[in-house]
């Protein structure tokens, strides 16, 4: 999972999960009927239950093509341990964690298209409209207020937890990176206008950077929980 939620972007590439397979997408991305976006959105997350209902999986013609870009499988750890039922529970609770970081990052990235798009006839290319303006305000806000210290806070119980397993772990490279995230110098004042459309787009690249540290935090944690010395080991046996 930790390997899946990485590519979710231009940069890495477009993957997305269904029934324990792992498809690569990338390369439809201009030839899927329902448009690039959709693809973009699904992507870095395990999306079973959305192909399930719009008849993906049933389709016998789609799931034949969908198999022509499956790269492998997805693989859990196996939590070989007196500890494997909480293991596998705190894995879980990141692997929900990590996929809504990714799913979070893919729409925060539509801004960029509804700022350099026309929501009305009149909006011009690379022209910030009041409109505009307000929906990226309101964007912005909510992720700085309420989205991000969200998803920080959740992983960090995930690491009080993950810890409470063995003390001996050492989580202070990931707590570190975490701090960082919610630490003064990160919190800004609430965003009240943008001066002009460059100040937009330098704005949502900043923020967008900051949801991608946070889904870069999960995969960290997720890693930790996947690492060979921390899956098939006694408690207080593994040091990671």
């Amino acid at each position: 999972m930790s390997q899946l939620i990485k590519h979710n972007s231009q940069e890495t590439g477009y993957w997305f999960s269904a029934k324990e397979g792992v498809y690569d997408t990338s390369t439809l991305m201009q030839r899927h009927p329902g448009g690039d976006t959709v693809i973009a959105l699904c992507s870095g997350q395990d999306i079973t239950d959305s192909l399930k209902a719009v008849g993906h999986l049933t389709n016998p013609s789609t799931r034949s093509k969908m198999e022509t870009y499956r790269i492998g499988s997805l693989e859990k750890p196996k939590f070989d341990s007196s500890s494997a039922v909480q293991a596998e529970d705190l894995y879980m609770a990141a692997v929900d964690l990590g996929q809504k970081a990714a799913e979070m990052e893919n729409v925060y990235r539509v801004n960029f298209q509804l700022l350099d798009g026309k929501l009305t006839i009149l909006d011009e290319p690379e022209v910030l409209t009041p409109k505009k303006a307000r929906h990226l305000l309101d964007a912005k806000n909510r992720l700085q207020n309420d989205h991000v210290p969200v998803l920080v806070m959740l992983a960090n119980s995930l690491l009080d937890n993950i810890a409470g397993l063995d003390t001996t772990l050492d989580l202070s490279n990931i707590r570190a990176e975490m701090v960082g995230l919610i630490g003064p110098e990160t919190r800004l004042a609430t965003a009240t206008r943008f001066l002009d459309y460059k100040m937009a787009v330098e704005t949502l690249q900043k923020d967008l950077d900051r949801l991608s540290e946070v889904k870069e935090l999960m995969v960290l944690v997720l890693e930790t929980l996947e690492k060979p010395c921390f899956a098939y080991s006694e408690p207080n046996k593994f040091i990671v």
